[in-house]
């Protein structure tokens, strides 16, 4: 059966490298025994692709319920990505670092002439770090690393995102003082910065067409911008651990970009090339703990081996 789910999603994403099928079935059972195919992959399992099996039950059933989901759900990862933000740039004594869009939105409204603002910026002494969060449901083939079609319909979301966080830092250019209240800081550079909740297949390939798309578009390409990063969940939730170790934001973008792994994802990075060991961060750990328990006990009474 699970041979030909296989089959069936490898035809209809166009690629045989989709392991879709395996993000669902992330345990096999052969016999007496269970087999785990990937720790990650059963941790998306339960506290990611779970809600996408009771949307899809509740399509079936129609009615409202299904919208109403998908809401709840956007705003679930909105609030995920704005108290991780929050615990990354912790505000200090005498310095705010974390600008929230509603914060811009009314500084900026005498320049904005209703243009809307992006989701946050984050200053540093060199730098603004200004990015959104975007839980737009991408074609899942896109997610997947499927047809070019399906890509260049993600590639057409993110550069309309990328408009969005360019026309914020056009703001903060004008005038960053009706934000801060303070002098402006000279030459400072701008780091774009793209959450998304579902992720998006970040390898060399992707990362050359969002390039040559931004370029084409006139987007981000201004002075003291830098290269517009992708990231997920799961990664900000690595940044966040590793800022306990005393690894800011920034600094972690920045090498990013000048490193080897530039095309690849954060993740990626952070993993294989610069080697760090983020494990989950302290905010976390006693939910995240927690979590695993009732998992684990599933497990053993489905497994009596």
């Amino acid at each position: 059966v699970l041979a030909r789910e296989i089959r069936a999603d490898a035809r209809d994403a166009g690629s045989e490298w989709s392991f879709e099928i395996l993000r669902h079935y992330p345990i096999i059972k052969l016999g007496r025994s269970l087999v785990v195919l990937s720790p990650r992959l059963v941790l998306e399992r339960v506290f990611d692709l779970v809600w996408i099996d009771v949307e899809r039950a509740l399509l079936a059933k129609g009615g409202p319920d299904a919208g109403r989901l998908r809401r709840f759900w956007d705003l679930i990862c909105q609030e995920d990505a704005t108290e991780t933000l929050s615990a990354i740039a912790e505000d200090v004594p005498g310095q705010k670092r974390l600008y929230r869009e509603v914060e811009m939105q009314r500084a900026f409204d005498s320049l904005r002439r209703k243009r809307k603002c992006c989701d946050f910026a984050i200053d540093y002494p060199s730098a603004w770090i200004v990015g959104d969060v975007t839980t737009s449901s991408l074609n899942r083939q896109a997610a997947v690393g499927g047809s070019i079609e399906a890509i260049n319909d993600g590639l057409a979301k993110i550069v309309a995102k990328a408009r969005q966080i360019e026309s914020t830092i056009q703001d903060l250019q004008a005038s960053e003082t009706l934000l801060t209240g303070a002098p402006a800081q000279a030459r400072r550079a701008y780091v774009p910065l793209l959450i998304m909740a579902e992720g998006f297949p970040v390898n060399p390939v992707t990362s050359a067409l969002l390039q040559a798309r931004l370029s084409t578009a006139k987007v981000l390409q201004g002075p003291r911008i830098g290269p517009l990063h992708l990231i997920d969940l799961e990664e900000l939730s690595m940044v966040e651990a590793l800022a306990e170790q005393g690894h800011s934001l920034l600094e972690l973008l920045q090498q990013h970009e000048q490193g080897g792994y530039k095309w690849m994802s954060l993740k990626d990075f952070v993993l294989l090339e610069a080697k760090l060991k983020p494990g989950p961060a302290s905010r976390l750990k006693p939910f995240f703990d927690g979590a695993w328990h009732p998992i684990l006990d599933v497990l053993r009474r489905t497994s009596p081996d």
